[in-house]
């Protein structure tokens, strides 16, 4: 059995990847494990659950600081307590709840 301490989702910044949503984030936050990402639009969602990283030196920097933090029983309670609120039925209430608030109201005859 492999054992880690650290979950890592670096990317490559580009038009594809700038606004995409890594799913692989809310599997390793359920896990309770501090994350370390590259720091996207979309990442900065998760900003005070993830480490977030411009590069190769911070993501030393957060990767140290995270194995520091990584048994901190508050932290991995948030992670897991974040991932549990990314459920697909959530994602898709937040996309019902967008539509409806940028559909014009039909008036009622």
């Amino acid at each position: 059995m492999h054992r880690f301490d650290v979950c890592l989702n670096p990317q490559k910044v580009n038009q594809l990847t700038i606004g995409n949503y890594p799913r692989k984030v809310d599997e390793y936050l359920a896990t309770g494990k501090p994350v370390v990402a590259t720091r996207t639009e979309t990442m900065e969602d998760f900003a005070d659950c993830v480490y977030l990283c411009n590069g190769p030196e911070e993501y030393i920097q957060a990767i140290e600081k995270s194995l520091q933090e990584k048994d901190n029983q508050q932290l991995i309670q948030h992670r897991i307590r974040v991932a549990r609120s990314h459920t697909w039925e959530n994602s898709v209430q937040k996309m019902y709840d967008a539509i409806r608030a940028h559909t014009p109201k039909q008036e009622k005859k």
